[in-house]
């Protein structure tokens, strides 16, 4: 660009009001500093090789700058935090080399010892054992120097690869100087110092309390009463001391082994997860959320499931459009057109004339509707024509001229037949017709017209519907079920028979006055009933006055 970045500082120094209205030459040097910035780690940081302008809006370019801006916040951080870890690694190792040459004076009254020591402080005390051992070995063993040639990537660093093979070959020569015993000194001399070693220790210059921890001072403190908690402050104390005795260690240290530092990166993890269970959701894990629960334009970033009124509209795919293309082809290859035909406009049109209802009052009776009716499709005679009936009669004559002279003998004219109109209808139509007549058909009752018993021959029997059937028709069943209502009808006709004559005897007796005496005297009707006697009374009592 022709235009420098100086161009810019220049203007933010000297007239900071002309961004208000910017020229050209300004956006052109914005442009260029930004590019000259971001150009050299755009590749490092971010997609993009360098940032580019040709042909692209402000928008554009903000946004590449904002990627690439993004990509260093991401990164840079963990980078400097890993500088830092080291730099305070490398502070405490000098603070406990120096600790170790100044004498510290410690108040008795504030320590607290126990008699037994746990496990963990145990290990601790093994840990800092060893680092202190590491340090001195490190302290003794030469200075590395760092990675000149270009060695180290993420796996693999020449600098601890050296501190390693560095600690090996020290840890070999220590062994190899036979527990530091010098063979070469006099050994009165070694004698005089194990002497002065055991007079140094002075039966006098012993404590109580070099073997034995202070007594507990009892607290003369006055008691202190709590305040009742509010709900609000116990649910903040809550949120903030859940799983705080399971933090895991933010930093990993160096000399962790392998599944040691899979377990704190694990334990880092579900802390995480845990904490993320604990907070507050975000609002597309809530549910239903409104406008004001959520950012602005949150929605446009989310992909969202609703339920459509109509059918959806259709993926078009390439294997859609592919099985498209095969049916056309065909169709073209076989002539199967569905074009819709042209309709070509009617030349002679009859528009459909309204039905015209004649509302005068008829002049004929319903009766003589009803028999024009009946007398049109019966009338055989057509009307004929005046003109044909000319016709027929002029051929008539000529036609016995021409016989009269071509003939040897005399030709009589032609018998003129007299026409009868006869009607093939039945009766009961022409009666119908005649309202004051009535068919002799019509006034025989059912059993006169049919009767099954007149229609009986040799062989037949009449069944309940009237229907005869031969004997050879009918069925084993049919014949058994005949024969035991034959008989049922004789006994039948036989009892009523019986009951008829007895009827007609007793009737007589009972007109007679007949009683039955029975064997104690007793009399009684023929019906059952015993026949009361009436008193007869003596005397003249049983005379009226």
């Amino acid at each position: 660009m022709s235009s420098s970045p100086s161009l810019l500082f220049t203007t933010l120094e000297k007239s900071p009001r002309d961004f208000l209205n910017p020229s050209g030459k300004l956006y052109e040097s914005a442009l260029a500093l930004l590019k000259d910035i971001l150009d050299p780690i755009a590749s490092k940081y971010s997609v993009f090789e360098k940032i580019a302008l040709d042909g692209l809006d402000v928008d554009q370019i903000v946004e590449q700058a904002r990627y690439v801006v993004n990509g260093i916040l991401e990164t840079v951080p963990g980078e400097i935090q890993q500088e830092k870890n080291l730099e305070t690694e490398e502070g405490d190792i000098e603070e406990e080399i120096s600790e170790e040459d100044v004498e510290i004076d410690i108040n008795t009254d504030d320590i607290r010892t126990d008699d037994v020591e746990t496990e963990d402080e145990q290990s601790t005390d093994f840990i800092q054992e060893s680092n202190e051992s590491d340090f001195d070995q490190d302290t003794n063993s030469p200075q590395i120097t760092p990675d000149v040639h270009g060695l180290n990537d993420k796996f693999f660093s020449i600098e601890n690869f050296n501190r390693v093979t560095q600690d090996m070959e020290n840890e070999q020569d220590d062994q190899q100087t036979d527990d530091g015993i010098d063979y070469n000194a006099d050994p009165d001399e070694l004698d005089d110092s194990h002497d002065e070693d055991l007079d140094s220790d002075n039966a006098n210059e012993i404590r109580y309390k070099d073997f034995f921890a202070p007594t507990k001072k009892s607290s003369k403190r006055k008691p202190h009463f709590k305040k009742p908690e509010t709900y609000e402050s116990q649910i903040e104390r809550i949120q903030r001391d859940l799983f705080e005795d399971n933090e895991p260690e933010e930093v990993v240290r160096s000399d962790m082994s392998k599944f040691e530092k899979k377990q704190a990166l694990l334990k880092q993890q579900i802390h995480s997860l845990e904490q993320e269970n604990i907070g507050k959701k975000k609002w597309t894990l809530v549910g239903e959320a409104k406008a004001k629960d959520r950012p602005v334009n949150s929605l446009l970033e989310e992909d969202l499931e609703f339920e459509r009124g109509g059918k959806p509209v259709p993926v078009i795919t390439q294997q859609v459009t592919n099985s498209i293309e095969e049916i056309i082809r065909s169709r073209v290859a076989k002539g199967l057109f569905d074009d819709v035909l042209k309709r070509l406009p009617q030349i002679n049109f009859e528009k459909s004339t309204p039905f015209e209802l004649d509302d005068s009052k008829s002049k004929k009776s319903l009766a003589q509707l009803y028999q024009d009716d009946y007398t049109k499709p019966q009338s055989t005679a057509l009307e004929k024509n005046t003109q044909h009936e000319e016709v027929e009669k002029l051929w008539k004559q000529v036609s016995h001229k021409l016989d009269s002279l071509s003939s040897w003998h005399y030709t009589p004219k032609p018998v003129v037949v007299g026409l009868e109109v006869l009607t093939c209808a039945p009766t009961i139509e022409m009666e119908d017709s005649r309202p004051d007549a009535s068919a002799f058909e019509t006034q025989l009752a059912p059993q006169e017209i049919y009767n099954p018993g007149q229609s009986k021959q040799d062989g037949m029997i009449v069944m309940k519907s009237g229907v005869p059937v031969s004997k050879d028709e009918m069925s084993r069943e049919d014949k058994r079920r005949m024969r035991r209502r034959q008989k049922n009808k004789k006994k039948m006709s036989g009892v009523l028979k019986k009951i008829s004559k007895n009827d007609e005897t007793m009737r007589t007796l009972k007109k007679g006055g007949v009683v039955i005496i029975g064997r104690n005297g007793e009399k009684k009707t023929l019906d059952g009933k015993t026949v009361r006697e009436k008193k007869v009374i003596k005397g003249g009592a049983q005379l009226k006055l």
